[in-house]
């Protein structure tokens, strides 16, 4: 169990973003990055190319980036982290997971997660973060997007 610090536990290796828009269209994202590639990714482009209908998702798997590429992912993630509150893992609601069973709808609202890899003195540790209220997360989450679907995005910058 990590307590709270403002250090992070270990060196950075890998940072996992997943965004769901719900009940929204095409506003499903996932990236899984490390230093040198996106591990795996999918989203929906925001301009798909001629002939690429608007409801079809894009894939890809081990993608090379460049090492400007993570030290740009690496610097907004450690300005960050101090921010940072891991969360807890999922309790199990029976009675919320009777009432989808006997058929009871729940809304699905957007939500995002943040999954940081880190590389410790105990080997690899992966903490499942909140988002952090702060400016910045645009930032990452532009950048991310970027790395996954190239089309020259602006990438908004705010200092710490």
């Amino acid at each position: 169990m990590q307590t709270e610090s403002s250090t992070p536990p270990g060196t950075l290796t890998g940072v996992m973003y997943s965004d769901s828009g719900g009940m929204t269209v095409r506003d499903d994202f996932f990236i899984w990055l490390s230093p040198d590639a996106i591990v795996e990714t999918f989203y929906y482009p925001e301009e798909p190319p001629k002939g690429v209908g608007w409801h079809e998702q894009f894939e890809k798997e081990n993608v090379p980036i460049s090492a400007e590429q993570w030290a740009d992912v690496e610097q907004v993630v450690l300005e960050l982290y101090p921010l940072m509150k891991p969360k807890p893992e999922p309790r199990i609601d029976l009675w919320s997971s009777l009432g989808r069973w006997l058929g009871g709808v729940k809304d699905e609202v957007s939500s995002s997660s943040i999954t940081l890899i880190w590389d410790t003195e105990e080997g690899e540790q992966r903490i499942k973060y909140s988002s952090p209220n702060d400016k910045r997360i645009s930032t990452l989450v532009a950048l991310l997007k970027e790395l996954a679907d190239p089309i020259g995005r602006e990438i908004p910058r705010y200092d710490p």
